[in-house]
């Protein structure tokens, strides 16, 4: 019944608010941008005035504005009348998932801003040290980088960079494929995904239900609020609690069916990574470098002059894959790549699909 916000078109008495083609992706842009915490409500509305974003008066959108617009529910799929503060799930098609709204609302609270430094080093903080487990510290000494524990009376802790990026060669090495391996283990990948749809579709089914119930508590809810069961502001935030919870369980529906859409082609593209870890780290950039360790890697940690790294789970499982003698897989290997890709694709699931089954009726 009110106006259209920034981001989205009125389309009628009693219809649904369209999203803006034109505005709508700068909002989620703007919200996908805060969320950085490399964006200050002051630097960011020139930033979204040269991409282009104007308010319903075809002018800047102020820093007031802005606030707004991060604040404000209706982007997430929820409508909130300020007057009496009650919570509706709304029909129209939200700009932003509950999970990025949930992240900007995070850095206004103050719970997610990161930190700036002045030295980017490619392993800063990465590198703990095994004796005292505090984060080593870079520094720059005639033009080479050396990574020490900072911690008073641990000296156990004192490395050159050459030293670390030699070890992680060495393990980004252990991922390389060979053309054999890549396809076998992709079409192997196509084969259990197209028998596996039914576990897709049952957890699917789950999900349904229990949202289904989470409507059947909104029900009872209302029946109590009118019985004169509960007062007015304890059914308020009860339900805003109740639509909240039935629009999250919405956005893992929506990932869960994607997830599962484009699992044989993201598996592959696990495999394209892995394989081509170890010469993409050797020419890339230093941010790239600490991108692709963030992803590959779990922690490192230094004894000494030397360090040790853990790949990620699933990185590690694919180091330690069934070996092929001459390089090429032999019949009686065939159940051993069987049960190899379906324990890395099941790991490999339950990373993209947020764990789903886990938090299914809690």
């Amino acid at each position: 019944p009110f106006q259209a916000p920034v981001g989205f078109l009125d389309c009628g008495p009693g219809k649904p608010k369209a999203i803006d083609p034109v505005a709508g992706p700068l909002i989620r842009t703007a919200f996908e941008l805060y969320a950085t915490g490399l964006w200050s409500l002051r630097a960011l509305p020139d930033k979204l005035h040269r991409l282009g974003l104007r308010n319903r008066n075809g002018r800047n959108v102020t820093i007031n504005g802005l606030f707004t617009i991060l604040h404000n529910p209706f982007y997430m799929g929820l409508i909130r009348i300020q007057k009496t503060g009650d919570v509706f799930a709304g029909a129209h098609r939200p700009i932003v998932s509950k999970r990025l709204f949930d992240q900007v609302q995070d850095i206004f609270a103050g719970k997610n801003v990161p930190k700036h430094t002045i030295h980017n080093f490619t392993y800063r903080r990465m590198i703990r040290c095994s004796a005292c487990e505090r984060l080593l510290i870079g520094e720059l000494q005639k033009m080479r980088v050396y990574y020490r524990c900072q911690t008073r009376g641990c000296t156990s802790a004192c490395l050159k960079e050459e030293t670390v990026t030699q070890t992680v060669g060495r393990e980004l090495k252990r991922l390389e494929l060979g053309s054999q391996e890549f396809r076998l283990y992709r079409d192997e990948s196509i084969k259990l995904f197209e028998a596996r749809n039914n576990e897709s579709e049952k957890l699917r089914e789950e999900m349904l239900l229990h949202q289904k119930k989470i409507k059947a508590r909104r029900g009872r809810l209302v029946d109590s609020y009118l019985d004169g069961i509960v007062d007015k502001e304890d059914y308020l935030e009860r339900k805003a609690q109740l639509i909240a919870e039935e629009l999250d369980l919405k956005d893992r529906i929506g990932r869960l069916d994607k997830n599962w859409n484009d699992t044989s082609s993201r598996f592959e593209e696990f495999l394209e990574l892995a394989n081509s870890a170890y010469l993409s780290f050797l020419s890339a950039p230093i941010d790239l470098k600490r991108e692709m360790l963030n992803i590959v890697t779990s922690n490192f940690t230094a004894d000494g002059k030397s360090v040790s790294i853990k790949l990620e789970n699933t990185f590690e499982l694919l180091a330690a894959r069934p070996a092929f003698p001459d390089g090429r897989a032999h019949p009686n290997m065939a159940r051993t790549i069987s049960a190899f890709v379906s324990q890395l694709l099941k790991i490999l699931i339950q990373d993209w699909s947020g764990q789903e089954s886990s938090t299914v009726g809690n």
